[in-house]
């Protein structure tokens, strides 16, 4: 059975799952990308989470870095930041969540502006604006604080 298997029952499930989202330490910078997060986990330190906005093939895409990064350990002792029986899913996020989550944001990769004239107020840290669309998560561990990504 892959890991596409295991998921396609739940890929067009819009599911909450409240222990994520109270796992997510806020209290410090929020690292993000183009189209990812990392946020750290606040039950263990060496853990956190990738939240991936919500396009097209996001879970797709996660899905298949996974079967790779277990095909890759496997065959090769590759070590990666995936932790085994940790999949992707799609989940709906809190509005209160989203807010706390974009206000942690710093120096994204990808800066959304959000009309009117005065562009330095609308080009905000918004990384996530649409709440009632899944975005895609997935448990990984993390990198040490010190080192870059």
């Amino acid at each position: 059975r892959t890991i596409v298997d295991s998921i396609v029952g739940d890929e067009n499930q819009n599911r909450t799952n409240r222990t994520v989202w109270e796992d997510l330490d806020l209290s410090s910078t929020v690292s993000c990308g183009y189209h990812r997060c990392f946020v750290r986990s606040v039950s263990n330190q060496k853990e956190g989470y990738i939240i991936a906005l919500p396009e097209k093939n996001a879970l797709s895409g996660m899905i298949n870095e996974t079967e790779l990064a277990n095909e890759m350990s496997l065959s090769y002792d590759a070590k990666t930041f995936h932790i085994a029986g940790e999949l992707p899913q799609k989940l709906l996020m809190p509005e209160k969540t989203m807010a706390e989550l974009n206000a942690q944001v710093r120096n994204p990769l990808r800066v959304h502006y959000f009309g009117g004239n005065d562009t330095k107020y609308y080009a905000q840290h918004r990384f996530f604006s649409r709440p009632r669309v899944p975005v895609v998560v997935q448990k990984m561990k993390a990198s040490p604080k010190e080192s870059l990504l």
